[in-house]
C-alpha cells in the first residue's frame, strides 16, 4: 500500500487541549464514525492514516543533515520518509532568529531553553515566553522572531508542506532587530 500524505496535524489551543486541524486551510478537522475518515469543516478530505501506512513510513529513516552554523549555533533539516522537513535549531543565550513570515502555517516546539517569541498578529506586536516542551502556532503570514534567553533547542515544523514548498518573506521592522542585535 502506497503512503499516504496526510492533511490534517495536530495543534494546541489556547487551553491546551490538542486538537486537529486540516493541512489544507487550517479549519478544525474531526474523525467520522464509523470508518473514522478525517474531514475538516470545509470539506477537505477523506483523509486516514492506516496501520500499513504506518508501518511503510516507518521503514525509512529520517536523516540529519547540517544545513547552517554561524555564531547563533546551529540549523539541522530532519529530512522525513515523507519528503516533509523538520528543523532542528541549536540557538545560543543573547542572538535573535527569524524576522519573517512563510507562506503556510509554522509550528514551534521548544525542547530546552527558554525564548522571548514575537509575534505580529492583525497588526499586533505580541511578545510572550516559551519554555521546554510549550508550543506555538502561527498561521501563514505572520511575520515572527525568537529571542534567546538561554541556550535553546526547538523544532520548527510546516505541517502538510513538502520540502521547498514555502516561500519566506523578510519583515524589515523584526529583520533590522536581528542584524543589529547579532552584530
Amino acid at each position: 500500500m502506497k503512503v499516504k500524505e496526510v492533511a490534517y496535524f495536530l495543534h494546541c489551543d489556547p487551553s491546551g487541549k490538542m486538537i486537529l486541524r486540516c493541512g489544507t486551510c487550517g479549519e478544525l478537522a474531526e474523525p467520522v464514525a464509523p470508518d473514522n475518515f478525517i474531514w475538516c469543516r470545509n470539506g477537505h478530505g477523506p483523509l486516514r492514516l492506516t496501520e500499513t501506512d504506518m508501518r511503510e513510513t516507518a521503514s525509512k529513516p529520517p536523516r540529519l543533515e547540517l544545513v547552517h552554523q554561524d555564531a547563533r549555533g546551529e540549523i539541522y533539516r530532519v529530512l522525513l520518509p515523507t519528503d516533509q522537513e523538520l528543523m532542528l535549531f541549536f540557538c545560543k543565550a543573547g542572538y535573535l532568529r527569524g524576522g519573517h513570515s512563510h507562506d503556510v502555517p509554522e509550528v514551534v516546539m521548544l525542547l530546552s531553553g527558554r525564548m522571548v517569541y514575537h509575534k505580529m498578529v492583525d497588526g499586533r506586536h505580541e511578545v510572550f515566553e516559551l519554555g521546554p516542551g510549550e508550543v506555538s502556532y502561527h498561521e501563514a503570514g505572520v511575520p515572527h522572531m525568537g529571542e534567546f534567553t538561554e541556550d535553546t533547542f526547538l523544532i520548527d515544523w510546516k505541517p502538510g508542506t513538502k520540502i521547498g514548498e514555502f516561500e519566506t518573506t523578510d519583515y524589515e521592522p523584526f529583520r533590522s532587530e536581528v542584524r543589529e542585535r547579532n552584530r
